[in-house]
């Protein structure tokens, strides 16, 4: 009788931890919920938000940890920007172009989470223009707008809005004029946006506006120009310069979905701070005399 209680107990114990096993599998997702949004709390956001602004792209906008500092995405700082009626989730990796983005998987968790109401902001180009890589190149006139028209395809099947962004200017001058480095790879965005009817954030265009107001010297402050690290770099972003182009972005999306205003919590008036814009104005009047 002895070995008969043991063996139910013995029984009663497994079928025990077989449950809980059950029970905590069941409430893993739920645990991960709360995770996301505790951390969704913390930057002052609630649950209910209506609208999740999804951004893909490459290292302009994506996110870098501490070891990186004071290297930043413009995508980091875009919540900066909108209320808690919005919650910005910036899914953009460093060296990807609209191919490669696809192609290694990252746009799936987009696609899993994406539902109506919601945003995507998509922003390549810097990668697609590299001819020398045949896993990220992409012909501007070919091959780039149709990876961009996944992008808004999968919008669209989702009840989301699309949005596409031309990809920031890299700081390169001719004198005191920012240079066109994007040429093709910006208008390809520019005509897809026209053709399919889908709103565009000229990204391009506007940072080569604030990189000609700041000038050669005074930009160098927003890009990873870092003796400290013995860094020169025209593509990407010190944390200042992340800030000044997620304002640049806000202000040319609430351009084009006005509705927006009423979520912002910080003014859209971007541009190169004054002193710089006149040091600019100062050395154009200069010279014109």
């Amino acid at each position: 009788m002895a070995r008969s209680c043991r063996w139910t107990v013995a029984g009663w114990r497994a079928e025990l931890q077989a449950a809980t096993l059950a029970l905590a599998l069941v409430a893993m997702p739920a645990i991960a919920a709360a995770v996301d949004a505790a951390a969704d709390a913390a930057q002052g956001i609630t649950s209910s938000a209506p609208h999740q602004v999804f951004i893909v792209g490459d290292s302009t906008v994506s996110a870098y940890g501490p070891e990186r500092a004071p290297r930043q995405g413009w995508g980091e700082y875009l919540q900066d920007w909108l209320d808690a009626a919005y919650v910005v989730r910036n899914h953009a990796r460093s060296g990807r172009s609209s191919r490669s983005f696809i192609e290694e998987g990252w746009l799936a968790p987009v696609e899993r989470a994406l539902r109506p109401g919601d945003v995507l902001l998509v922003q390549f180009g810097h990668n697609d223009e590299k001819i020398e890589d045949p896993t990220r190149y992409d012909d501007a006139g070919t091959e780039f707008p149709r990876w961009l028209m996944r992008y808004v395809a999968l919008a669209r099947e989702k009840g989301a809005t699309p949005v596409l962004l031309t990809p920031l200017a890299r700081r390169k001058f001719d004198g005191a004029e920012p240079k066109d480095t994007h040429g093709a790879y910006a208008r390809a965005v520019r005509d897809l946006a026209q053709r399919e009817g889908v709103a565009l954030v000229d990204l391009d265009a506007a940072s080569r506006d604030w990189l000609r107001a700041l000038g050669p010297d005074a930009s160098k402050d927003y890009y990873m120009y870092v003796p400290a690290q013995a860094q020169a770099d025209d593509t990407h972003l010190q944390v200042r310069g992340a800030t000044a182009v997620a304002c640049l972005v806000m202000a040319g999306w609430v351009r084009v979905a006005p509705e927006l205003k009423a979520h912002l919590r910080r003014d859209t008036a971007c541009g190169a701070p004054p002193a710089a814009a006149q040091g600019v104005g100062a050395a154009s009047a200069s010279s014109a005399r």
